[in-house]
């Protein structure tokens, strides 16, 4: 489970290379599109802007994470408000919902909300392709 645009959001766990949290150390500013994590650097893509939802109001504070996921050209560090916690979900199909890239259906929370559940790589890699059709 992931915040994201003030909401939480799911993301299946293999899509996933690995989740860092970010620190001071590295090297992430807002507005930045590289981070460096532990020696590498990534290019670096907000997830409220790849699902299409508002930036949390806080920018990029230093308790975000990176979520680094196979990207069409290697690996892209997914910049995320913060990773609540990791567990086994229960995730339905959702057949009355529109057709999103990489949105594989929804799992209900403890508050009964339904929080949709996204592939990561599939939506990284969808979103690279639609910017080089556009160049």
């Amino acid at each position: 489970m992931v915040a994201v645009g003030g909401r939480v959001v799911a993301l299946r766990e293999a899509s996933i290379a690995r989740a860092v949290p970010l620190t001071a150390s590295a090297e992430a500013l807002q507005g930045v599109k590289r981070v460096k994590l532990d020696g590498v650097t990534y290019p670096a893509v907000d997830l409220s802007a790849l699902l299409g939802l508002k930036k949390s109001r806080h920018g990029m504070s230093l308790s975000q994470s990176a979520l680094v996921v196979n990207g069409i050209s290697g690996e892209v560090a997914v910049l995320a408000e913060g990773v609540s916690e990791t567990m086994p979900l229960a995730v339905r199909a959702l057949d009355n919902l529109p057709r999103l890239a990489g949105l594989v259906g929804g799992t209900v929370l403890v508050g009964r909300e339904i929080a949709p559940v996204f592939d990561l790589t599939t939506v990284v890699q969808s979103r690279k392709r639609q910017q080089a059709v556009r160049a």
